[in-house]
């Protein structure tokens, strides 16, 4: 991978990272939620991982793809990427249309889609699927557009089966970007 490619794919996540300000988020427990709690479901997530297990991690940078087994002991940074995007933060309440999909007797939830209502919004869209009214796969659209490039990133996680990350870096000035990361946790 070239060099500048390394440091493009770094300062877009840096980017990415920057939008996201922990301050602002609706961290009281005793707090009803408006919205799923994605930060507690992942932070569960990463204490029910086991760590140190050896897991195929693939990578893939514009078409070039690295297989690795890797040991992953600290799950809570690992899925820090899905726990950043907080709903409940109290400056994008309401800035969320709600839509809920049941099975076909209408009795149990299946679906939960989240879709911003605000373009200024970086995450624009959240599923969260359901089985036997627990979440099992959430995915997560996030876009952020600045006079320097575009960066659409997807985020998939199957409970127990995978994490998925794919990121498409546009710029003016540099190649465009393709990366994706997926950890099969079976």
């Amino acid at each position: 991978m070239p060099k500048l490619s390394y440091y493009s794919l770094f300062f877009s996540i840096l980017a990415f990272c920057a939008c996201q300000n922990p301050n602002l988020q609706n961290t009281n427990p005793n707090v009803k939620k408006a919205y799923f709690d994605i930060p507690n479901f992942f932070a569960q997530e990463a204490q029910n991982l086991e760590k140190g297990r050896n897991l195929s991690k693939t990578v893939e940078f514009n078409g070039k793809k690295t297989v690795a087994k890797v040991s992953i002991t600290d799950w809570q940074r690992e899925l820090s990427i899905f726990s950043r995007v907080d709903l409940n933060r109290n400056e994008w309440l309401d800035k969320y249309e709600k839509a809920n999909f049941f099975d076909k007797n209408n009795s149990q939830l299946i679906h939960t889609r989240y879709t911003a209502n605000d373009s200024s919004l970086s995450t624009k869209a959240v599923d969260i699927y359901y089985q036997n009214n627990e979440a099992q796969t959430i995915t997560i659209i996030n876009n952020i557009q600045n006079g320097l490039f575009e960066q659409q990133q997807y985020l998939l996680y199957r409970k127990n089966e995978l994490i998925e990350i794919m990121q498409i870096q546009k710029t003016d000035f540099w190649a465009h970007n393709n990366y994706k990361v997926q950890i099969f946790l079976r």
